[in-house]
C-alpha cells in the first residue's frame, strides 16, 4: 500500500521543464468552409524542432487532461523531435465566437470542435510545421479517437502509431462486449457521477473484467482502497467546470455507444455520466439535427503501417476486449496487454515504460523483448 500511496503523491506532482514555448499554426475555424477565419492551433516541441529527426506527435484532448498530466517525459527526444499537439481543444477564438451573442451556441461548439475538425488539424500541422513528412503517433485514451479518425481519413501519413487504452464506446457496444457495472445499492450515496468516473478510471480489477461474474466482495474491497486514497488523485471536474472542448467530445464518446441503442438494455454509468456532462451540446443536438461524425473502422485497414495498442486488462472504463476488436481492422497489430487499472498509473512508474515506446519506433525487436520480459518478471503483463 505505502508503494501505491507513493507512486501516486508522484504521479501528482510531475511537472514536466520543456524547452521550448507553446506555438501555433494558423488554421481554418471550419475546415469545411474555404472562406472561414483562421484561429490558431497549439502545439509545444519538447525540445525543439530538428529536421533531420524523424518527428513523434503526442496526442490528449481536453478529457485525458482531466484525469492527469499527460505532458510526461518520454524519454525518447534525444532521437526524435517530439511534439505535443494541443490543436484547438483550448482555444480562446472558439470560446469567444460561441459565446458571440452573450449566449453559448452548442451548436457551433460542435461544429467546429468535433474529431474530422481536430484530424484535420492535425494535418494542416503536418504539412505547415513538419514540412509534409510522415511522422509516428502518440495518443492517450480519448485523444485516440481522434487520432483513429486521423489515420481513417490519411492512412499513408502516419509510419507508426502508439495508442493507449483507446476509448472507443461505438466498437465496444457493436461487438456486444459488455460494461463493467455495478449495482449502485453496493455505493453510498456520495459514490456516483464524478466519484465513480474517478474510481472508474484509477481503479482495477485483479481478475480481468471478461473472465465471468463479478464478485461482490473483490468490488468493495476496492472501493474501501479507494476511500483510504482516493483523495491523493486529482477529483474530476463538476460538470460547470468543463470547458467546451470537454464536453464536445463527451457528447462524441456518449452519442457513439447510444446511437441505434437498443433501450431495453441498461445504459452503463460510464456513458450515463458522459451524457450528463454533455447535456448541452445532446439538447442542441436534439433541437437542431446535424451531420454527426463518427469513425469508419473499416478504412482503417488502409493503413499499412504498425500500431501498438497498449490495454489495461483491469480497465474498468471500457471493456478490454473492445481492443482486440480494434487490432482486427489493423494490419499489423501488437497488443500488449498490462495488469492495471486504465489510468496505468503502476506501468508509468516503471523503467520499462519508455523502452517500450523507444523499443517499438526504433524498430528494436530485441529491446522490445527485454523489456517485456522484465514487465512480465514485475508481473505486469502475463
Amino acid at each position: 500500500m505505502k508503494s501505491i500511496l507513493k507512486l501516486f503523491i508522484a504521479t501528482l506532482f510531475i511537472h514536466s521543464t520543456f524547452g521550448s514555448e507553446v506555438d501555433y499554426v494558423l488554421m481554418p475555424l471550419d475546415h469545411n468552409d474555404v472562406n472561414s477565419v483562421k484561429i490558431k492551433g497549439e502545439y509545444l516541441f519538447k525540445d525543439g524542432f530538428d529536421s533531420r529527426k524523424k518527428t513523434v506527435v503526442v496526442m490528449s484532448d481536453g478529457l485525458d487532461r482531466c484525469f492527469t498530466n499527460h505532458f510526461q517525459q518520454l524519454g525518447f527526444s534525444d532521437k526524435y523531435n517530439v511534439v505535443y499537439f494541443l490543436g484547438r481543444s483550448g482555444s480562446d477564438e472558439i470560446s469567444r465566437l460561441v459565446n458571440y451573442n452573450g449566449q453559448t451556441n452548442w451548436s457551433n461548439a460542435y461544429k467546429w470542435l468535433n474529431l474530422d475538425q481536430q484530424a484535420k488539424d492535425l494535418e494542416l500541422f503536418r504539412n505547415e510545421v513538419l514540412g509534409g513528412e510522415n511522422f509516428h503517433l502518440f495518443s492517450y485514451p480519448s485523444a485516440s479517437g481522434i487520432a483513429l479518425h486521423y489515420l481513417s481519413v490519411f492512412p499513408n501519413q502516419v509510419s507508426k502509431v502508439l495508442a493507449i487504452n483507446p476509448l472507443l464506446f461505438d466498437l465496444q457496444k457493436n461487438m456486444n462486449f459488455r460494461p463493467f457495472e455495478i449495482a449502485i445499492s453496493e455505493f453510498s450515496q456520495d459514490f456516483i457521477n464524478e466519484k465513480w468516473m474517478k474510481f472508474a478510471w484509477y481503479m482495477g480489477r485483479e481478475k480481468p473484467l471478461y473472465e465471468g461474474k463479478i464478485e461482490r466482495n473483490d468490488i468493495l474491497s476496492k472501493i474501501y482502497q479507494f476511500n483510504l486514497w482516493g483523495f491523493l488523485i486529482p477529483d474530476v471536474p463538476e460538470v460547470k467546470s468543463l470547458s467546451l472542448a470537454v464536453k464536445v467530445r463527451l457528447f462524441e464518446h456518449s452519442r457513439n455507444y447510444l446511437y441505434d441503442f437498443d433501450e431495453s438494455k441498461p445504459t452503463p454509468k460510464v456513458v450515463k455520466w458522459m451524457k450528463k456532462s454533455s447535456k448541452e451540446v445532446w439538447d442542441a443536438f436534439d433541437r437542431q439535427p446535424s451531420r454527426f461524425i463518427g469513425m469508419h473502422y473499416d478504412l482503417l485497414t488502409r493503413f499499412t503501417g504498425e500500431m501498438m495498442i497498449v490495454c489495461s486488462s483491469q480497465n474498468l472504463i471500457i471493456n478490454p476486449k473492445t481492443f482486440e476488436g480494434l487490432a482486427e481492422f489493423i494490419q499489423n497489430p501488437t497488443m500488449l496487454y498490462i495488469n492495471d487499472a486504465h489510468a496505468l498509473q503502476k506501468f508509468y512508474g516503471q523503467a520499462e515504460w519508455p523502452l517500450v515506446i523507444q523499443s517499438f519506433f526504433d524498430n528494436d525487436v530485441q529491446g522490445k523483448i527485454q523489456a517485456f520480459k522484465n514487465l512480465q518478471t514485475k508481473g505486469l503483463i502475463h
